[in-house]
């Protein structure tokens, strides 16, 4: 589908703004360098958002709805059909593929996020709370149909595989890779994760060591 004018000066945009607050950092970044980086006047800029705030908040909003999407969308049709440490795993690769294909983009965002105001951080509550909701509920599935160890802490095992799955785009580039190697390191990264958390035979071995 062609994009309207609007829609290409507003990704120009974003795009400045995102290469910028990897480079620079968030409060570095000027609105004036955002607009020189995105071939548009300062007019337009403030013609589509109200602050650099909102510039932000668009990036971040956007980042986490590409990843949370395509989790939802395949993972949600299939809990109750589907053991859930299956699910997990497949879980896993959607979200890393998700950040790899967004790649610097993510990036950045991960580095403003973390200069982010009060403000901003209360914006994106909402769709940060769903996505954690979504792998407590997915990590209490797989506890009770014995995937996981039962002595596990879910929200502790929770916030462990969401930071780890965010933090690949600090090591992995994605665009020194062809699509078959990025798809190794996916599935690579999901059986680390996840089979170092599983309840197999030799975790009830250490588990039942005095």
């Amino acid at each position: 589908m062609r994009r309207s004018a609007g829609e290409v000066a507003q990704k120009k945009i974003l795009d400045a703004a995102a290469a910028l607050f990897l480079k620079r950092g968030f409060e570095a970044a000027t609105l004036r360098a955002i607009s020189a980086r995105a071939g548009v006047n300062l007019g337009a800029i403030y013609y589509y958002f109200k602050s650099k705030d909102q510039i932000l908040v668009e990036i971040l909003e956007r980042g986490a709805a590409s990843i949370t999407e395509a989790v939802y969308q395949s993972i949600g049709p299939r809990l109750d059909s589907e053991p859930a440490d299956a699910l997990i795993r497949d879980a896993i690769r959607l979200h890393v593929r998700a950040q790899l294909v967004q790649g610097s983009y993510s990036l950045a965002s991960m580095r403003a996020a973390e200069e982010a105001t009060p403000r901003v951080r209360r914006q994106l509550a909402p769709i940060q709370d769903r996505y954690k909701e979504f792998w407590r509920d997915l990590l209490q599935r797989a506890q009770k149909q014995g995937f996981l160890r039962p002595d596990g802490d879910i929200e502790m095992t929770r916030a462990m595989l969401l930071s780890s799955l965010n933090s690949i785009v600090k090591w992995y580039d994605p665009k020194r890779s062809s699509e078959a190697e990025m798809e190794k390191v996916t599935n690579a990264y999901a059986g680390l994760l996840l089979d170092g958390l599983l309840a197999g035979p030799r975790g009830r071995q250490q588990q039942a060591k005095p």
